[in-house]
């Protein structure tokens, strides 16, 4: 998801990463705003690859009506590949380092985010909160009458990843493919919590992560609400209230509703 943030009184997009170990900046911001740079210490997992990773030292963060703080010290690295698969000039990524100890309020259908201090969360009156593990990634989910484990990627744009070894295993019959990160459809019903859809469409593409094979994003839950408590690794799940007509499309609009904005994607429900 991405969102409006102010980083050194420069406004830009930020994206919610929560598989991210850290928080980090755009070094071209952080030069920019001739922010204190170190030299080059190491490097960080991108989407083409590892890259040159630097610290910046008292980093302004602010989230319009939010949170003002300041960081004493961010990861800097080139986010230009970063931008170019979202289309969105992207220079501040907000990692599990932060989000560890935070709420995050997720409207999907609002377009729209909030986040909070963690560990004092209070859902009444709708279902159990489903339990994230392993750093509050993890998930299971219902594929077929069968129980997966599936990894919660926020910054993903697709709705589902699958393993080509897992959507041999739950769809043995489909032919074989040698496209590169092809889109099916997943025979039968996905289940998570009081989510469900019928045949939803897949990418099948490898899933970084050693527990599971599969991973789901934002477009999964079209419509819907998060409520995710990293602090307590909770997740409760409920339905947005509709804001446009259906069939219009969400990727229309070129602007943030509130604070944040999903991308559009299928609905599981």
């Amino acid at each position: 998801m991405l969102f409006p943030v102010t980083i050194a009184g420069r406004e830009v997009w930020g994206l919610i990463d929560n598989r991210s170990e850290f928080s980090v900046i755009d070094t071209a911001l952080a030069e920019a705003a001739d922010l204190e740079m170190r030299a080059p210490s190491g490097t960080f997992p991108g989407p083409t690859g590892r890259v040159e990773k630097r610290q910046v030292l008292d980093v302004p963060v602010a989230i319009p009506g939010q949170f003002d703080t300041r960081m004493p010290a961010l990861a800097a690295v080139d986010l230009q590949p970063l931008s170019a698969l979202h289309q969105r000039e992207i220079g501040f990524v907000l990692g599990r380092n932060i989000l560890s100890s935070m709420f995050l309020f997720l409207d999907t259908g609002q377009r729209s985010a909030k986040i909070m201090p963690g560990g004092s969360s209070r859902a009444t009156g709708g279902p159990s909160p489903l339990v994230l593990t392993q750093g509050s990634n993890l998930v299971e989910l219902e594929v077929r009458g069968g129980t997966e484990r599936a990894v919660l990627d926020l910054a993903l744009g697709a709705g589902i990843h699958v393993s080509p070894a897992a959507y041999a295993r739950l769809q043995p019959d489909a032919l074989p493919t040698t496209r590169v990160n092809p889109t099916r459809k997943l025979d039968g019903t996905v289940r998570i919590g009081p989510l469900s859809g019928r045949d939803p469409p897949l990418v099948i593409a490898p899933v970084e992560d050693g527990e599971a094979e599969i991973a789901i994003g934002l477009p999964m839950f079209r419509n819907s609400v998060l409520l995710i408590d990293f602090a307590q690794e909770k997740l409760w799940l409920l339905p947005s209230a509709p804001t446009r007509p259906v069939g219009e499309d969400a990727s229309a609009e070129s602007t943030p509703a509130a604070v944040g904005e999903s991308p559009p994607g299928p609905q599981a429900g």
